[in-house]
């Protein structure tokens, strides 16, 4: 008779053994995944490795300015190889197929045929991944030539353009290695690679890889995932272009003195060699210690060496922090006389002093800042300012209505003589009284 055994589990339970992939064992507790990469997983490591890219040039322009300065505009350049190098190494035999990103959530880039991706294919992979950035490198260029005082320009939305091309390209293929059956990409197809997890199952490994070789063999990209690509690169594209269709109609319907308005400030805050004005918020340094005073920071930007000592020479350039006040006060007072409405005059500060700087733009495509040479100040007491020239509005809207119904008053005047009424002396004293109580009003005011 068998011997039966006592408090014997119904199941014997296996202990996890390695899984025999690269990475070895996957830890006890948790099963290995399958070879097919998740889309998001896969989202995740290209914004590590961006963060990357985005960090070292961040350090490289705050610890190393003067040569990334030097280089001027071929700073962006060099950005774009850099960036180009980075992700054909991660993706080649030098590193097993990982960047940063994939190594921190367990993904590599192997060949679809064979265990590691070589140079020359990575280096094709890598260009499919960062070709657009070359075109936005291009038409931003060319946009900020076209940006001329002289004219009314949209050459800066080109460059935005541009930049969704890219976005539509990297969105788009996040949509296609979602909907494609080994989680490939576009760049993945064309340079014949295949992005895997690191801590797969080996016996599932090896049917995935057979088939898609098979699916490489068969040529040609799937017919699903290629229409999420195009469907999301026409959204990104064909929003920039209404956005650009529906600036162009707002330009045309300009009226000649709103024309000619806008383009006297943009001559006025023109400096040559420079861009125009950009705002960049409050200053970084405190204001007056009073408490009744904001700040706003304006910058001009070159890109290439900017040269302090030249620039105080320049009574043009010594003035422009002025000139921007200026023309930015005559701005709200123009905005303030088109609505025609009273705005509460507490809701702006008492003094606004303007920071108006020129910088060195250094720009290596991934990392960019701005490394400020001069810096120039004008402080305005802008409440005062407006609380001027609403009066100044009260008064010339009183004016107006007092010459618009004067006629009326002389015809009535002229009436009652000719019909030999006494009712012509106390009239005008009555118009006269009401005259000056408005006037005084107007002062207290």
């Amino acid at each position: 008779m068998a011997e039966i055994k006592l408090n014997k589990p119904l199941y014997e339970e296996k202990s996890p053994t390695p899984s025999g992939g690269e990475s070895g064992a996957t830890g006890a507790g948790r099963p290995p995944r399958g070879p097919r990469p998740n889309a998001l997983a896969r989202i995740g490591a290209g914004i590590i490795d961006l963060l990357v890219l985005h960090f070292a040039g961040l350090m490289i322009i705050r610890f190393a300015s003067e040569p990334v300065i030097a280089l001027g505009g071929a700073a962006a350049w060099v950005g774009l190889a850099v960036g180009w190098l980075y992700f054909a190494l991660g993706a080649s035999e030098f590193t097993g197929g990982r960047t940063v990103g994939k190594a921190i959530l367990q993904l590599r880039t192997v060949d679809v045929t064979g265990p590691d991706l070589s140079f020359g294919k990575a280096g094709w992979r890598s260009a499919l991944i960062v070709w657009p950035l070359a075109l936005f490198l291009v038409t931003d260029r060319t946009a900020e030539g076209l940006d001329r005082p002289d004219v009314l320009t949209l050459a800066p939305l080109y460059g935005r353009l541009a930049g969704a091309v890219v976005f539509g390209w990297w969105l788009g293929n996040v949509f296609f290695s979602a909907l494609d059956a080994y989680g490939r990409t576009v760049w993945d197809h064309w340079s014949g690679a295949i992005v895997i997890t690191s801590d797969c199952e080996a016996e599932a490994l090896g049917p995935f890889m057979r088939s898609a070789r098979d699916e490489t063999a068969a040529g040609g990209l799937p017919r699903r995932p290629l229409g999420a690509l195009v469907f999301t690169l026409l959204i990104c594209v064909g929003f920039f272009v209404w956005l650009i269709w529906r600036e162009t109609q707002r330009l045309g319907q300009l009226s000649p003195e709103e024309r000619t308005h806008f383009l006297e400030q943009k001559k006025r805050l023109f400096v040559e060699g420079f861009g125009q004005p950009i705002p960049l918020g409050p200053s970084r340094e405190a204001a007056e210690a009073d408490n009744q005073t904001s700040t706003v920071h304006f910058q001009y930007r070159r890109r290439g060496p900017v040269d302090a000592t030249a620039l105080k020479k320049d009574p043009a350039i010594m003035n422009k922090a002025k000139e921007l006040a200026e023309v930015t006060l005559a701005e709200m007072k123009r905005h303030l006389e088109r609505e025609k409405e009273t705005v509460p005059l507490d809701i702006f500060p008492a003094k606004v002093r303007f920071d108006v700087g020129f910088a060195s733009y250094c720009d290596l495509l991934f990392a960019w800042d701005a490394v400020e040479v001069l810096t120039l100040s004008h402080t305005v007491p802008l409440r005062a300012e407006l609380q001027a020239a609403m009066r100044g509005q009260r008064r010339a809207m009183s004016r107006s209505e007092q010459e618009t119904t004067s006629p009326a008053h002389s015809a009535r005047k002229e009436t009652e003589t000719d019909s030999g009424t006494t009712s012509t002396v106390e009239e005008p004293a009555e118009i006269a009284g009401t005259s000056a109580k408005e006037a005084v009003t107007s002062l207290a005011e």
